[in-house]
């Protein structure tokens, strides 16, 4: 069965290696398929966009340290401690600093929101050609955009400031480049820094280490695998020791009376951080995160997962099925469990589910009764999930689009400002 369902992505390799550039023609097909699940993805997550989800803590901490940066001058607010790499907040201070967003929007979050409107819409351009490059049509790459951008799960996410929005743009990019078939030395030389950059938005992001060894190896033209994997290896070190060389010039990689180190830092994220507890200690932490997650679409979940199993079977998904199910099983390590976690496994759900949908529609297509069995009832699965979707999403997405969550710590603001004293403490 694999070998059969494989025969069109090695087709689509072929002639991705053999076809001459892309003429203008194509370009304007490949516009069509992906703007309009790219437009009217990025309304639904930009309506009302200061209204819903409600501020929280995350996102003022990210806010006030990206503002810090251009006001004060300063990496945060407060002391610097290495919790995380500051390139994320960076970012965000970049694109909020060239656009006015401070002065453009009376909360400042709100402007730090927009910055993750923006990351989220280059990630999903490079999720487009990332499916594509794996060798899916069109229609199942447009798909996997609308599942990125539409899900309720990933719409409350990516409204909401965390570095992790800015770091999945940039693991996209380092995908997308590890794929690199001509001019492959500039390719992985690119994918090593865009993943470089990923991981120095966002730490946990390298748990993605394996896929984009794996691709670029595996990728690799034999002649020059050892000089390009050398060089790519190269540069990807070099982006962490910039980190590492920050802490040296300040003094502060190794724990000291009355300072703090990037030591610390680290131990802090990887070895005594408390953990989350269990999934089925309700009063846990993880229990909580992952009730959210359920809550916000149960549908997206179950059929990501079990599809990634089925996936396992078909070498155009392979990989990325084994990521997503080997991302979710790192979650019951007993460590700390982010809240945020969810959104680096969101493009990877995206893939699995649109492109078991071709895979659906190309064994119906098959001459053999078995296969035409096998693709019905795959079908079958995620129409009758598509149905089940239907009604959660669309009373999810209508919750986004009108409730205006954030006016009680807007009105408690509106109060405080005219009723307490300049020297008030609260």
């Amino acid at each position: 069965m694999t070998s059969t369902i494989d025969r069109p992505a090695a087709a689509s390799a072929a002639q991705s290696i053999d076809a001459p550039p892309r003429t203008r023609s194509r370009r304007l097909l490949d516009a069509a398929w992906l703007l309009p699940p790219l437009l009217i993805g990025l309304l639904v997550n930009a309506l009302n966009l200061g209204g819903s989800p409600q501020r929280i803590d995350d996102e003022g901490t990210y806010t006030a340290q990206a503002w810090s940066i251009g006001n004060l001058g300063e990496l945060t607010h407060y002391t610097y401690w290495y919790d995380h790499p500051p390139l994320g907040w960076i970012q965000i201070a970049a694109w909020v600093g060239l656009t006015d967003g401070w002065g453009r929007y009376d909360v400042a979050v709100i402007a730090a929101r927009e910055a993750m409107l923006v990351a989220t819409a280059i990630a999903a351009v490079l999720l487009w050609y990332l499916v594509r490059r794996i060798g899916f049509a069109r229609l199942t790459a447009s798909v996997s955009v609308a599942i990125f951008l539409l899900s309720p799960l990933a719409v409350q996410f990516h409204r909401q400031v965390y570095l992790d929005n800015i770091a999945t743009a940039w693991l996209l990019a380092a995908l997308l480049l590890a794929m690199s078939r001509r001019a492959q030395l500039i390719g992985y030389i690119g994918a090593a820094a865009a993943f470089g950059v990923a991981v120095l938005t966002k730490e946990t992001y390298l748990l993605a280490l394996p896929l984009v060894a794996w691709l670029m190896w595996r990728g690799a033209d034999r002649t020059t695998r050892r000089y390009t994997l050398s060089v790519a290896t190269a540069v990807f070190a070099l982006m962490g020791l910039v980190y590492v060389a920050f802490a040296v010039v300040k003094g502060e990689v190794m724990p000291a009376t009355g300072r703090v180190s990037l030591w610390d830092g680290l131990a802090f994220q990887l070895a005594s951080r408390e953990g989350s507890g269990s999934l089925f200690d309700p009063n846990s932490l993880f229990s909580r995160t992952v009730g959210l997650w359920w809550q916000l679409d149960a549908v997206l979940i179950v059929t990501a997962l079990v599809v990634a199993v089925g996936g396992l079977i078909v070498r155009r998904l392979r990989p990325w099925a084994v990521v997503l199910l080997a991302l979710t099983a790192f979650m019951f390590r007993g460590g700390y469990l982010p809240v945020p976690y969810v959104i680096m496994l969101l493009p990877f759900a995206a893939i699995v589910v649109a492109g078991m949908g071709q895979i659906a529609l190309e064994q119906l297509r098959s001459r053999t009764a078995l296969r035409r069995i096998g693709g019905a009832t795959l079908a079958s699965g995620l129409v009758v999930a598509l149905v089940a979707a239907g009604p959660l999403w669309a009373t999810q997405l209508r919750g986004f689009l009108l409730a205006d969550l954030d006016r009680p710590l807007r009105d408690a603001e509106s109060w405080m400002t005219q009723n307490a004293s300049g020297d008030a403490r609260i």
